[in-house]
Formats: C-alpha cells, sequence, structure tokens
C-alpha cells in the first residue's frame, strides 16, 4: 500500500482535491429476513471473474457475479 505522501504530486493532488458526491440522510427501515432480500456487496477490491476483463484505474464501472458462480 502506498502512502499519500509517497505518490507523485500530480496524483496526490488529483486525489486529494478531487469532488465527491453529497448524500442525503438515509432514513432506518425494519429489513425484511435477509431469505427475502436481494444482497449486494459494494467493494473496492476490484473483485471479478477471470473472463471479464480488469478494471483499470479509475474506473467508475462494476461487474455482476452471478449467484451461482464456484471459486476455483
Amino acid at each position: 500500500m502506498v502512502h499519500v505522501r509517497e505518490m507523485p504530486e500530480h496524483l496526490r493532488d488529483a486525489l486529494i482535491n478531487q469532488e465527491l458526491p453529497e448524500y442525503g440522510d438515509t432514513p432506518w427501515v425494519t429489513p425484511k429476513p435477509l431469505d427475502e432480500c436481494r444482497v449486494a456487496l459494494i467493494s473496492t477490491a476490484g473483485l471479478h471473474r477471470r473472463e471479464d476483463p480488469p478494471f483499470t484505474p479509475g474506473a467508475g464501472d462494476y461487474r455482476i457475479i452471478p449467484d451461482d458462480i464456484r471459486h476455483g
């Protein structure tokens, strides 16, 4: 992992000065039982299937990993 202080100045400045979205308040709700819910996992790990193209730096897209996928 690279510390911000170790990054080239132009990349550090771009990272530090990027515009970020603002999110409003989210009201609390009582969820349905988990087996009745649709679940999404959000990660910055860049997870994808082997046959999918890898993510590029700064990518804003996503990959859908089917529920029947097997690892290994």
